[in-house]
């Protein structure tokens, strides 16, 4: 007897074209409440109960090549359908996946607060197994690699068609003797319904409960035999537009909270003993104003409160952190996002044909066009030098000669408008082949293709030189003109120069702004060529049953190309321009993307799966099998890499089972690793030798052509117990270890640890060499600020994590209707980064890094589902997720006079009615997430950049109370 929604193996050898993923298990639904596959599975059916004899449809599971009992699935596997995911959560499938405890630090919408034309696109959606990093995750559509979405080389799954989607299958340990490169922390394979008849439409709306972040989803998707049964085609369209929320004030998390050292003038370091952080709203920075603040000379210390008006800088409250202050004149962000936007649009279709009985053909592509939108940090100017006889400036407070000058630091966000990132992303992945019988044996051959392109737009990008020559204004008749058009070099003139005024809010006129901002974009191509072959069978049995083998092979190009209209090596011209601008060095735009000239990895792989039975029906033995797995890649860019995997499953009754594997795996560095274009991005850092604050600091990333490849050793052990006294009962209990050796880190110069250790070591550190100074680590004073950062990815880190998987499903009648009940926990006590020259820094339990770590780690995640039948037409459905609390930084060595950041839980409303119409079985819906409207604690790094983007962490929920209503046809 099954339980309802379980299944069993189906054992005939007939090709089915159901069978999209060759790299499976076979399985019916039964399995799914079976912990040996475990699935985050709401009841599909509301049965009473479920029999023997109970007619079952065929899944397809990922985690091996051989068709096989999942229950013989030595790896845990959470095997989630798209009804019930989006039965939470129905924004989208993308966001319900964040919901489960496995992804954690995933990035989506809520993170997409940083990139632009200096970065990767932030907002798009991307998953996160253990926090272990977006790199080391594989993503894969019907089982398929895709081609990079990004230029930094994720497969981001915003471009994924959801209406066919059937469901979502995440491994959760090691398996690139199975997939290949970067399953190491697991794999997420989005799987689509091959086998869909009918008619269906969605149509969905959304908004917040504080009327914003208004969304819209619909979809039409259609699906029919064709030839007599021998064929069948499907198709989809579907459309979906969040707009987020671009005003971060919306929220409590947008007042300008920070965290500040919290003795007020004190000398002593920030986050020291002495000078403990503590957290403060409302913080601004004082060293500049959105009317200009005069740094220098005789009217240093005033501030332009009104245009052309001059009044005294009215100091805020003092905080332990030089420079800023709570209240008070100086300026802070106000122009960024909280929410990243998205619109999508997307189109899918497939075609099979039985052209035998022993030969099937199918062909399946989608495309997509995305677009993610996000205000980046407010545009401002730092110590920009200007005469004391600007003509812009008043009579009254001018003084000195015709080369007195003066510093000035303005915002400049307020009257330029906001720093905008958009980033326009379109794809197209086409995937095909044959599959056949062959004696015993299956085998397919297939090929895909796919490209995507992603344009990014800054807007408002400043450019360097022309801000330099607007700045630079001399009176020339009683008009006031740029210095260029006034000189005696005609090779330097430019008739669209338009003076820019600095002193006030909103002083500049509209032609100077026009002038000194521009609309830039860069691009990079994403495209992948990949061809597969695989047989499977049982070349012979033993006492306990037939030994499968799966031989496969796979060659892969990856290519990738991006261009740029502001590549970091264009320089300003600064001929005739006095100041603001150094010949040589100072960049054409403050934000710049590099070019990358077209590259390519090719790759060749073999693998070889074997399946043994040892025991079967003996004393404490129902089953008992091992599995093992080879394969070995060969890349052009770095050569070979052997990766392999032992597991195995013993049944020792009808109620308890125990699995363990332990593997070999690996990440091979990606092309943007390899040969990412060099990119300068621009932020506000606390220069830790001078104490300064460095408004618009350059920042240089780019590749690292000499990276190898991240080893990583995997080791699962795990019990699962499904008790007969108690039917429809599910508990499974999954330890795991993963060890990674030359993990690829990103060394940022600017980070606090990084300057702390060079400065440390007396500027001796090989860590000096990601910043830049004119003097050396002796001199403290600003003339010795830094003047450049470079970030860099090195093979530098050891990474190790343990934890445990805790399961928990039972589904029973309650008053003679079904009720299903679900939790899933997920404990990860150690997540360990050491790193040479910055030490072992522990992400479990915090929420920031010092430098180059991983991102927030609460050491307990919790989801758990209720589903219930009201009536045969009504069903109520209630999940929640709740995570431990943390402590602010993971870096031992800081101090902090604040509680640890709360734990936070939240949880959603879904109400179904799905009445019978004319035939018809509508499902109108009403959904509530976050049902109490529970705001997030404040959450926030030790930063410089006053208010950006709003302090929260972002797998929690910002948005609030959010209301989706909506309906689901299908015929």
């Amino acid at each position: 007897m099954h339980a309802a929604g379980c299944v069993t193996v189906r054992t005939n050898k007939t090709i089915d074209r159901g069978v999209n993923v060759p790299m499976s298990h076979r399985l019916s639904k039964g399995l799914l409440l079976s912990a040996s596959v475990s699935a985050l599975a709401l009841p599909a059916h509301a049965q009473t109960t479920a029999d023997a004899s109970a007619t079952v449809s065929e899944v397809v599971v990922t985690g091996s090549r051989i068709p096989t009992n999942g229950d013989n699935s030595p790896t845990p596997l959470t095997v989630v359908s798209t009804q019930q995911l989006l039965a939470s959560t129905p924004t989208s499938v993308a966001a319900a996946l964040q919901q489960l405890p496995v992804f954690q630090n995933s990035m989506g919408q809520n993170s997409g607060t940083g990139g632009g034309n200096g970065g990767p696109n932030g907002a798009a959606n991307a998953p996160n197994i253990r926090s272990l990093g977006l790199y080391r995750t594989l993503t894969l559509f019907d089982g398929k690699r895709l081609q990079p979405s990004t230029d930094t080389g994720l497969v981001t799954i915003d471009m994924f068609p959801q209406m066919l989607l059937q469901r979502v299958d995440v491994v959760t340990g090691g398996v690139s003797a199975v997939y290949g490169s970067d399953a190491i922390s697991g794999v997420v394979n989005f799987v689509t319904d091959s086998k869909f008849k009918g008619l269906s439409v969605k149509a969905q709306r959304g908004v917040s409960a504080r009327g914003d972040d208004r969304t819209t989803d619909i979809g039409v998707a259609a699906g029919t035999s064709l030839f007599d049964g021998r064929g069948h085609v499907e198709a989809s369209l579907e459309y979906n537009d969040d707009p987020g929320i671009l005003d971060m004030f919306s929220r409590d998390l947008g007042q300008l909270w920070q965290i500040e050292g919290s003795v007020a003038g004190s000398t002593a370091t920030p986050g020291s003993a002495a000078n403990p952080f503590k957290l403060y709203s409302n913080v601004h920075n004082a060293s500049l104003t959105s009317g200009g603040l005069i740094r220098s000379g005789p009217l240093a210390g005033q501030t332009f409160s009104s245009n052309g008006v001059l009044s005294a800088f009215q100091n805020g409250t003092a905080t332990g952190t030089s420079g800023f202050q709570i209240g008070g004149d100086g300026a802070y962000n106000n122009d960024s996002s909280l929410k990243g936007a998205l619109r999508a649009k997307r189109a899918f279709a497939r075609f099979d044909y039985d052209l035998t009985d022993t030969l099937h053909v199918y062909l399946e592509g989608f495309g997509a066009k995305n677009r993610n939108a996000y205000n980046d940090t407010t545009l401002t100017m730092s110590n920009v030098t200007l005469r004391s006889q600007n003509p812009f400036l008043p009579a009254a407070y001018q003084y000195g000669t015709a080369t007195t000058t003066f510093t000035l630091s303005k915002q400049l966000g307020p009257q330029l408008g906001p720093h905008t990132k958009i980033f326009d992303l379109g794809s197209y992945f086409v995937n095909g082949g044959l599959r056949g019988k062959l004696g015993n044996y299956i085998w397919e051959l297939g090929a895909a293709h796919g490209v995507s392109t992603q344009k990014w737009t800054t807007e408002r990008n400043i450019n360097l030189q022309h801000l330099a020559a607007a700045l630079d204004s001399v009176s020339v008749g009683g008009n006031i003109v740029c210095r260029i058009n006034a000189d005696a070099i005609a090779t330097n003139d430019d008739a669209a120069c338009a003076p820019f005024n600095p002193f006030g809010p909103n002083a500049a006129s509209a032609q100077s702004i026009a002038y000194l901002t521009d609309r830039t974009v860069g691009k990079a191509k994403g495209t992948i060529a990949d061809i597969t072959g695989s047989i499977t069978g049982s070349p012979f049995e033993t006492w306990a049953g037939p030994v499968n083998v799966a031989l496969s092979g796979e060659w892969r190009r990856v290519g990738l190309s991006a261009t740029s209209e502001v590549p970091p090596e264009d320089k300003a011209d600064c001929t005739g321009i006095l100041y603001n601008c150094t010949q040589g060095t100072t960049n054409l735009h403050q934000v710049t993307f590099g070019v990358t000239p077209l590259v390519h990895q090719t790759v060749q792989e073999a693998a070889l799966e074997v399946e043994v039975p040892l025991l079967k029906d003996a004393p404490l033995a129902q089953d008992l099998s091992v599995n093992l797995a080879g394969r070995y890649a060969n890349y052009d860019s770095f050569g070979g890499a052997w990766t392999w995997k032992v597991g195995g499953v013993w049944r020792v009754n009808d109620e308890l089972t125990i699995r363990a594997t332990r593997s070999r795996d690996f990440r091979a560095p990606n092309l943007n690793n390899l040969y990412g274009p060099g990119t300068v991005s621009r932020s506000t850092v606390i220069d830790q030798l001078t104490g300064a604050t460095l408004v618009n600091a350059p920042n240089q990333g780019g590749g690292n052509p000499d990276l190898k490849p991240e080893i990583g050793n995997t080791l699962t052990a795990g019990v699962v117990y499904r008790p007969g006294w108690l039917t429809g009962a599910s508990v499974s209990l999954d330890f795991y270890a993963i060890k990674i050796k030359d993990a690829i880190t990103a060394l940022n110069g600017a980070n606090v640890t990084v300057q702390k250790l060079c400065i440390a070591s007396g500027g001796t550190s090989s860590l000096c060499d990601l910043i830049v100074r004119p003097n050396g680590y002796t001199d403290t004073s600003t003339a010795n600020n830094a003047t450049y950062f470079y970030t860099r990815s090195v093979n530098a880190a050891e990474i190790y994590t343990r934890g445990v998987d805790l399961e928990s499903s039972y589904a029973t009648q309650l008053w003679g209707r079904p009720l299903s009940l679900r939790v899933l926990t997920t404990y990860q006590p150690v997540l360990r980064q050491d790193t040479p020259s910055i030490g072992v820094v522990d992400m479990a339990g915090y929420a920031y890094a010092p430098a180059g770590g991983l991102g927030a780690s609460p050491k307990w995640r919790v989801t758990s589902f209720a589903s219930y039948a009201l009536t045969d037409q009504f069903k109520a459905t209630v999940s929640t997720r709740w995570r431990s609390a943390l402590g602010w930084n993971a870096d031992k060595t800081l101090v902090y006079d604040e509680p640890k950041i709360s734990a936070f839980w939240t949880a959603n409303l879904n109400l179904a009615f799905t009445p019978e119409i004319q035939g018809a079985r509508p499902e109108f819906f009403f959904n509530i997430q976050n049902l109490f409207d529970k705001s997030p604690p404040i959450a926030i790094n030790s930063s410089a950049d006053a208010g950006r983007f709003g302090a929260y962490l972002q797998s929690d929920d910002l948005v609030g109370r959010y209301y989706t209503t909506g309906v689901r046809l299908k015929f």
